[in-house]
């Protein structure tokens, strides 16, 4: 209860402080905390929207109420109809996405809200792997607090823990949008045991969703993106390279996991003519945990030397596979347009071109791991 109260005079605060022209009183007004977008038959866009209300005799502080247009605003219109309240787009801090929706493009429902100076820069975006009204309008006994704060919590903690999703505002969105060169990913929500929760990373082309990647590859995107501190990721490497170490070898493969202290990404254009790129990454690591401790030596340099060696295998590898999918989708999610872009001084470069250039590229992978350290072995 104390939460509710608080949520509410923190809203009423930030009322006060933008201000409001026509002076519409709080009470009559429903103020959109979150919105989903579906396509229904006849490409009519269906929109839910998560409100916070502040009317006197209602026990509740939040509600879901609908509407449906041809337009985005026709649907808030709509929405008008279900409720007595006046709804105002101001402080939305999600916007949610259904498969089907994503797919004919996010751009034209996205306009409003850039265009809104009230709209808030902690605003995410995010897609629902079935649609957005499951999302929205699921069991609200298993979650203690509105939907859309909660969806809003769950990517902010998710880019802020040691999981690290990489998270999109609008205003990113919008820019890798609009940009020559790069494509946004979101994040995929799915409802399992009665709570949404992030399960894969949506792939665009432009605003178009074209595909999903496993969620494992946001490792690789936070590599890509930048500075990364704190981020554990696991391997698991052959034991052969290590048969002189251990006292005894065995076929199954070694398993460990590390953290990241430090680490820089660095992607250069070696080739203009031949597309080609060269992507180095140099991580500083502390190793964490590993199988086979009782027959490796993780003390002796040499074996630090050749876990290093596996480990960056491995981790070129994985961008390896990951560059071949998303050139599938054509989608440049890790950006080598925009380096290429920035190369190609003598004349503009168009989305167009880019997108026949793309699926010709060939990018080699160079990582370098150095590890600091490591801490106690399970």
């Amino acid at each position: 209860m104390r939460k509710i109260k608080t949520l509410t005079l923190l809203i009423i605060l930030c009322l006060l402080l933008t201000g409001c022209p026509d002076k519409r009183q709080l009470e009559n007004l429903g103020i959109i905390n979150a919105r989903g977008i579906d396509i229904e038959d006849q490409n009519e866009i269906k929109t839910n929207f998560v409100i916070f209300q502040f009317e006197e005799q209602s026990q509740d502080i939040t509600k879901v109420v609908s509407g449906t247009g041809g337009t985005p605003t026709g649907a808030v219109n709509n929405a008008n109809y279900e409720s007595n309240f006046l709804l105002e787009l101001g402080k939305i801090q999600l916007d949610l996405y259904g498969l089907e929706a994503a797919k004919k493009g996010i751009a034209p429902y996205l306009d409003m809200l850039n265009r809104n100076p009230n709209t808030p820069d902690t605003m995410y975006l995010a897609l629902s792997k079935t649609t957005a009204e499951d999302v929205l309008k699921m069991n609200e006994q298993d979650i203690s607090m509105n939907i859309g704060q909660y969806l809003h919590d769950v990517i902010e903690e998710s880019s802020t823990s040691k999981k690290h999703f990489p998270k999109m505002t609008l205003q990113k969105f919008m820019r890798f949008y609009g940009d020559v060169g790069r494509d946004p990913i979101l994040p995929i929500f799915e409802v399992l045991d009665g709570k949404p929760k992030i399960t894969s990373i949506g792939v665009f082309q432009d605003d178009k969703y074209v595909g999903d990647l496993p969620i494992h590859d946001r490792e690789l995107f936070n590599l890509n993106f930048g500075r990364v501190k704190e981020e554990w990721m696991e391997f698991s490497i052959p034991s052969r390279p290590f048969q002189n170490g251990l006292s005894k070898l065995n076929d199954d493969d070694i398993h460990l996991t590390i953290d990241i202290i430090r680490n820089k990404s660095d992607i250069k254009l070696v080739n203009k003519e031949a597309l080609e790129f060269d992507h180095s990454f140099k991580l500083e690591v502390r190793l964490i945990d590993i199988s086979e401790h009782e027959n490796l030596n993780i003390e002796d340099t040499k074996i630090q030397k050749k876990i290093e060696k596996e480990v960056g295998k491995k981790l070129r590898s994985r961008y390896e596979k990951l560059l071949n999918e998303l050139q599938d989708f054509d989608s440049d999610a890790l950006g080598y347009g925009e380096i290429y872009r920035q190369k190609k001084r003598d004349q503009k470069l168009t989305n167009q071109e880019w997108r026949k250039l793309y699926p010709d590229i060939d990018v080699t992978y160079t990582v370098d791991i150095k590890f600091i350290g490591h801490g106690e072995i399970f």
